[in-house]
């Protein structure tokens, strides 16, 4: 017993991430499904209720409109009948002969309404109740007499009926002297109208299960009223002493809200159950992936970064899941990047030394050797040992890595002088370097390859010699260095090969015509590990080359502060 009830404790616990998420999605559902019924009760209910209304009364007004234009149209119709000049002295007896006329007379009148096949007939009785017209059959003739002397006595304007037949309605009106005497009756007209051009009209404006009614004192069209009229909804409309009715039944117009409302009853039963179940299944389902990620990050958190979580999901938290193993991995692979930059950091920096071979027992040589050149009054060698000297005394720059522009501009001139001194060769040099960029900081060692590389590949095979333009400008924030030079230049399959060579992240040897581009390869690789950006270089044939340094304007003092 105890067992038990502990359990159900336990079961029905709200600490548990599952309890929380039934209890939540279960009070959210019955929540929304309470405010949406009473939403429709209170609000859906009334607003179908107007809209059905006002759109039935539109639907009237809109039909009336209709059905007086028809009334309209036909009543112009029997005007222009009336009043045609033919009839009138047919009517009057001024035509001799009439009995040979009577047949045109029916011609004529139907003239006016052939086109309209609304009409099914038209005919005319004169002053002594004789019938002109088209097939008077006795069922005509019978309903001409009946209402003849109802005719002859109105006053001219049309009157409206519907037969027992109940298939056609009737239009007629007293004929009066056009020509004399308005007053006097001459004659009545008669049109048989197809009730079915006015009971189509009704159909298209209402729906079937609106019921109507059309009069004008007396029923013309449609229906009784009903005699309990408030379990209807009565909409009226009236046109020229034309009454229309048309209503609708209040059970019809609360059906979709009754329909609603049963729905969302069903839909509230329905959901609660299932949603307790789907609850139950999916609480299971998110929070055996969530321990389980939990369980690697703090694996991970100690230092094992191969803690990844094997995704068998396609959802949010297998999104999670795989968003953690990248990250794993992107840290992995960060580190190892790490340590292979640092690897061509210390082979870079080796490269770099091999330019600083022993120089402090190189200078104190090379010292011994300019007092004997000078005791011996060798000028030649005297020069040249003081550049040399010179040359490995800037190399040593007191262990510093950065240095001044000025001192790498004097570094590349010693090794200039040298370079003319070794070779018989006829170029020229020059420095364009503005004095408030003379004391910026730059990488030791940045432009003597470039100078050695254009002395070497670009003047050396020039008939004539050439000249090498060293200069530098600041844009913005940006430091620009330009070595350029007026020799042979490079074909683009040789500017292709070069670019290949120094972008190659090791450090072996290459063997291949542009073996003196090591030491631009090293100045390339060194600008992509500092800055993120090499050299670029541009070379036409038998023109020159330009390399272009693109590096952070520092000056002295700001680099200082920097490296301390």
């Amino acid at each position: 017993m105890n067992k038990t009830r502990r359990w159900w404790r336990k079961a029905l616990s709200l600490k548990l991430l599952k309890n929380q998420i039934i209890l939540w999605f279960v009070t959210v559902i019955v929540l929304l499904l309470a405010v949406v019924a009473g939403f429709t009760l209170f609000t859906l209910r009334p607003y179908l209720y107007d809209t059905r209304v006002r759109q039935l009364q539109k639907n009237v007004d809109l039909l009336s409109w209709e059905l007086d234009n028809q009334r309209k149209k036909l009543q112009d119709y029997s005007v222009n009948i009336m009043a045609d000049s033919t009839i009138q002295s047919f009517l009057l007896g001024h035509l001799e002969d009439i009995s040979r006329l009577s047949n045109q007379l029916r011609l004529l009148m139907m003239r006016y309404t052939e086109y309209d096949r609304s009409i099914q007939g038209v005919y005319m009785a004169d002053g002594n109740g004789e019938l002109y017209g088209n097939f008077v059959t006795a069922q005509v003739q019978s309903l001409i007499y009946d209402t003849l002397e109802d005719a002859l006595a109105s006053d001219g304007h049309a009157i409206w009926f519907t037969p027992a037949s109940g298939d056609t309605l009737v239009m007629y009106r007293a004929i009066h002297d056009t020509t004399h005497d308005l007053t006097h009756t001459i004659g009545a007209l008669y049109l048989m109208i197809d009730m079915r051009s006015f009971t189509e009209v009704c159909d298209r404006f209402l729906d079937s299960n609106v019921s109507y009614r059309l009069e004008d004192g007396a029923l013309i069209l449609g229906n009784e009223l009903p005699e309990n009229q408030q379990q209807f909804f009565v909409c009226t409309s009236m046109r020229d002493g034309w009454t229309l009715s048309a209503w609708l039944s209040r059970d019809e117009v609360y059906a979709p809200a009754k329909a609603i409302l049963n729905m969302l009853a069903y839909c509230l039963a329905s959901t609660l159950i299932a949603g307790i179940a789907l609850t139950v299944f999916i609480s299971g389902r998110l929070t055996g992936p969530l321990r389980e990620l939990r369980h690697a990050m703090v694996r991970a958190g100690g230092g094992d970064l191969n803690a990844n979580v094997h995704v068998r999901r396609k959802d949010e938290i297998a999104l999670l899941a795989r968003t953690y193993n990248r990250m794993l991995a992107d840290t992995k692979e960060y580190i190892r990047e790490n340590e292979r930059n640092q690897r061509r950091q210390k082979e870079l920096e080796l490269k770099t030394l091999q330019y600083q071979i022993n120089p402090h027992f190189l200078y104190n040589t090379l010292d011994s050797i300019y007092m004997m050149a000078r005791r011996s009054g060798n000028g030649e060698i005297e020069d040249m040992v003081t550049s040399l000297s010179t040359l490995f005394r800037l190399s040593l720059a007191h262990g510093q890595d950065f240095v001044t522009l000025e001192h790498e501009i004097r570094y590349i001139t010693c090794y200039l002088q040298i370079q003319r001194i070794r070779f018989p060769l006829d170029f020229t040099w020059h420095t364009t370097i503005p004095d408030e960029l003379r004391h910026c900081r730059v990488m030791k060692f940045l432009l003597q390859p470039l100078v050695e590389n254009s002395l070497n590949h670009g003047l050396r095979n020039k008939p004539g010699g050439g000249q090498i333009c060293v200069s530098a400008r600041r844009e913005g924030d940006e430091l620009i260095l330009v070595v350029a030079d007026d020799g042979m230049g490079m074909t683009e399959e040789q500017l292709h090969a070069l670019l290949e060579l120094i972008n190659r992240t090791d450090m072996e040897e290459n063997r291949d015509p542009f073996a003196g581009g090591v030491g631009v390869r090293n100045v390339h690789q060194r600008l992509l590990l500092s800055y993120g950006h090499g050299l670029e270089i541009e070379s036409d044939w038998e023109e020159g080359t330009t390399v272009t340094i693109r590096i952070p304007f520092k000056n002295d003092e700001e680099s200082k502060e920097e490296f301390l």
